[in-house]
């Protein structure tokens, strides 16, 4: 016991110490780095942000929709938008296909039974999912040009 004292007031004094160490610094580069100056693809996008943000909207809509009775579940903020010129608009989304059981304080396993009994779920909602997004992708591929 007659240890700790000191050797905690020791360490105490010394913790600022570390702060105070000089750390070299790399040699600036003889080449300076240039701003950006240019646009990707051109001067704008010949879509407008309104329009994808509409498209964005009501992919979320149509896909938490997939399922009919055994809803679809869109993670995170939804779809997302891009246009790449010379490829088109480009949406990615993040959803679970059915509303999947978890684990939780009052049930700590899932059993095969109920694995299988999602997987086979999840199947039948992948072509639900398909026809879903050919309708939504022909729907707007009109509308986006």
């Amino acid at each position: 016991m007659r240890f700790a004292a000191p050797f905690f007031v020791v360490a105490v004094v010394l913790a600022p110490a570390g702060a105070q160490i000089q750390i070299p610094s790399t040699p600036a580069s003889s080449v300076a780095a240039k701003p950006a100056t240019g646009t990707v693809g051109g001067d704008h996008s010949p879509m407008a942000l309104a329009m994808l943000t509409a498209a964005e909207k009501d992919i979320n809509s149509r896909l938490a929709a997939v399922g009919g009775t055994d809803l679809s579940v869109v993670l995170g903020r939804g779809s997302r938008g891009l246009y790449i010129t010379g490829v088109g608009a480009v949406f990615a989304v993040d959803m679970d296909l059915v509303n999947t059981p978890s684990i939780g304080p009052f049930k700590t396993t899932i059993s095969p039974e109920e694995k299988a009994a999602v997987h086979k779920r999840k199947i039948a909602h992948l072509a639900m999912l398909e026809t879903s997004m050919r309708e939504m992708m022909a729907g707007w591929g009109n509308r986006l040009r």
